[in-house]
């Protein structure tokens, strides 16, 4: 019989006994919080390393930024240490819970356009970490051994990120021209997003392969500056201009966030988050450059009107996602995590 909250806090607070100091960062016993993290550790993150071999480490967090809970697989190397110009860098973490607390907290912003968020995944050089929202204050943060990526995501890795990185050269070629006016003030800020907006779709004729999924891309200056887009799709954009450009500077903020994280496990290679009405791709262009592309949610059906299309499961939620979801929703008791937290 499963134990109710009252008789779980009960259980344990006789093992770990209330401590009379305060902890002022979250207005808690020092003790309590140990055991709240203790709980949350063995209850729902020990549990994904001993039940799905391909996951090393698995952490649980409170948004906006408050780490509960984690565990690592033996013999991986989370918390290595890299020295760049003499500095050490040690991975830490808080640091990384609260980075991706704020990047959750940005994608929230756009899910009255894009529908709930699903899973947001980085693919770094030598890494896939998911990150999956749990209601509205939680975030289970994974990370996948890269195999997965090969896999089971090949299509995202093949379609969609090797033809962009077969461009690049020219991508790049494009935009260096432009960044050097916009330095030489030669293009004023109105002429650059007017360009952003109805220029010419340069960008799509070097982009004409992509996969069919692509709806919309647009590529920039990592501190923000639009350079060009391409609409590549007969529906509605979901954002209006200002929503759009708005995004696309946040998505550049995003970017630079993780310049921390690359040093410790490689280069971004993309990241793709998968909303219920759209999926969103984004990826650096060397160090200067950036791009987000959108891509349609749903099964390719032009006998089916709008309302009958469904969402592309195989698509976006391949065997080990649905692994994934399946295990937190069927085996992880989420009772434990504490109504009072």
């Amino acid at each position: 019989m499963k134990l109710s909250q009252a008789g779980k806090d009960e259980k344990e607070i006789a093992i770990y006994p209330r401590a009379k100091r305060s902890d002022a960062e979250f207005g808690k016993d020092i003790n309590e919080f140990e055991r709240i993290k203790g709980r949350i550790t063995h209850h729902l993150c020990i549990p994904f390393i001993k039940k799905m071999e391909f996951i090393d480490y698995c952490s649980f967090a409170k948004m906006p930024g408050i780490w509960l809970g984690s565990c690592k697989r033996n013999g991986t190397t989370i918390e290595k240490e890299v020295k760049i110009l003499m500095t050490k860098i040690k991975y830490n973490h808080k640091e990384h819970v609260v980075k991706n607390c704020l990047r959750q907290l940005l994608r929230r912003e756009y899910e009255k356009f894009f529908g709930k968020c699903s899973y947001s995944m980085n693919y770094y050089k030598d890494l896939l970490r998911i990150v999956i929202p749990y209601e509205d204050d939680y975030l289970f943060i994974l990370n996948v051994k890269p195999q997965i990526i090969a896999d089971h995501f090949k299509h995202f890795e093949q379609d969609y990120y090797r033809i962009i990185a077969e461009k690049m050269e020219e991508l790049q070629k494009m935009c260096v021209e432009k960044k050097h006016k916009i330095k030489e003030e030669k293009i004023t800020n109105d002429k650059i997003l007017d360009d952003f907006f109805y220029g010419e779709p340069k960008l799509g004729e070097l982009l004409a392969k992509i996969g069919p999924k692509m709806r919309y891309v647009s590529i920039g200056i990592t501190d923000g500056t639009p350079l060009a887009r391409f609409v590549n799709t007969d529906d509605d954009l979901l954002l209006d201009k200002f929503d759009e450009f708005e995004y696309f500077i946040e998505t550049a903020a995003g970017l630079k966030m993780k310049d921390k994280f690359e040093s410790l496990f490689g280069q971004t290679k993309f990241n793709l988050t998968v909303y219920e009405d759209v999926a969103v791709m984004s990826m650096p262009i060397g160090r200067n450059f950036f791009t987000i592309m959108t891509l349609h949610n749903k099964i390719n059906n032009k006998k089916a009107s709008d309302s009958e299309k469904t969402f592309d499961k195989e698509f976006y939620f391949p065997k080990p996602m649905e692994q994934i979801f399946d295990f937190i929703e069927d085996e992880l008791d989420m009772d434990y995590i504490p109504t009072d937290l």
